[in-house]
């Protein structure tokens, strides 16, 4: 079982996180498997395309079949794979597309299949996801975003693969801050 998650997709960074996903996946683990491993693709938002396009060609030409998963996510599409990839967007919107199927992902993890959470996916592997807000009380615990539409924190149940909580990326102009604490 490998999970990682990252702040983004920076081209550099990507190739060996890719390798390592798909050389960790189930598939990779079985030295007798003959067929490239299977890796599924969660994107919800407008920039679905691009990211899937730095995805294959960070996981390399060949190397696997990317499975773009589109429309409602149901058992039999998880269970097929080797890895799962959740990319950045809205984690809530990414949770209400994994709602029907987080027991099956919980258990594809659990035999062996990668994940690699980016950004908003990495913040919905945690026990407990934050899926908005900057406050606590009234108290601000973290920059506010400009696209942010409730000031108030908020929690929802994430998919339960690590028992952390994973604050998404803040973007600054000059910097990144990937941010992982302790709940």
């Amino acid at each position: 079982m490998t999970v990682v998650l990252s702040g983004g997709i920076d081209q550099d960074a990507a190739a060996p996180l890719a390798s390592r996903v798909l050389s960790e996946s189930k598939h990779g683990a079985d030295a007798t498997a003959t067929a490239v491993p299977v890796v599924g693709v969660l994107c919800r938002g407008t920039t679905t395309p691009l990211v899937l396009a730095e995805l294959r060609a960070a996981l390399g030409d060949g190397n696997c079949e990317v499975r773009e998963l589109a429309g409602e996510l149901n058992a039999a599409d998880i269970l097929a794979l080797d890895a799962l990839i959740i990319t950045d967007g809205d984690a809530s919107q990414l949770l209400e597309a994994c709602a029907p199927v987080v027991s099956d992902i919980r258990g594809l993890i659990q035999r062996g299949a990668s994940f690699w959470g980016i950004g908003a996916g990495a913040a919905v592997a945690s026990e407990v996801a934050i899926i908005g807000g900057s406050a606590v009380g009234g108290v601000a615990v973290a920059p506010k975003l400009s696209t942010e539409t409730t000031h108030e924190m908020q929690l929802a149940q994430g998919l339960g693969l690590v028992d952390i909580t994973v604050l998404p990326p803040v973007s600054y102009t000059h910097l990144t801050l990937p941010t992982i604490c302790s709940v």
